[in-house]
C-alpha cells in the first residue's frame, strides 16, 4: 500500500509540474505579435488587435527598412516609443480588455 501510494504521489507531482511549466510558458508568449513593414508602404500589419486582460501585444521591427515610431491611435492606452530598422522588439501587457489600434507617427 506505501508503494502503491508513493507512486500516485509522484505522477501526481509529475503532472502538476507538466502543467505549471506549460501555463508559465504559455502566459509568456504574446497575444500577437506586429509587425512594422515598409512594403507596400511604412505601416504596421495588423493595424489593430483585440486583446483580453493580461495579454501581451510584441512589435517587431526586424522586417522594417527604416525607422517606426508606435503611437497609440485610440484612446484606451498611450504610448510614443521608436525602433531603428531591425532593433528591439516592444513588448507591452494590457491591464484591459479591448480594441487596441496603434499608427507610426512617421508614416500616418
Amino acid at each position: 500500500m506505501r508503494r502503491m501510494t508513493c507512486a500516485v504521489l509522484a505522477g501526481a507531482a509529475v503532472l502538476f509540474s507538466c502543467l505549471l511549466a506549460s501555463s508559465t510558458a504559455m502566459a509568456q508568449a504574446p497575444a500577437a505579435t506586429i509587425d512594422a513593414v515598409d512594403t507596400p508602404g511604412p505601416q504596421f500589419q495588423p493595424p489593430n488587435v483585440t486583446i483580453t486582460t493580461g495579454e501581451t501585444v510584441r512589435w517587431e521591427f526586424d522586417q522594417a527598412a527604416a525607422p517606426h515610431t508606435l503611437t497609440s491611435s485610440s484612446s484606451n492606452w498611450t504610448i510614443d516609443e521608436t525602433r531603428n530598422a531591425g532593433g528591439p522588439a516592444i513588448d507591452r501587457t494590457f491591464n484591459a480588455p479591448g480594441l487596441y489600434t496603434f499608427l507610426c507617427r512617421f508614416h500616418q
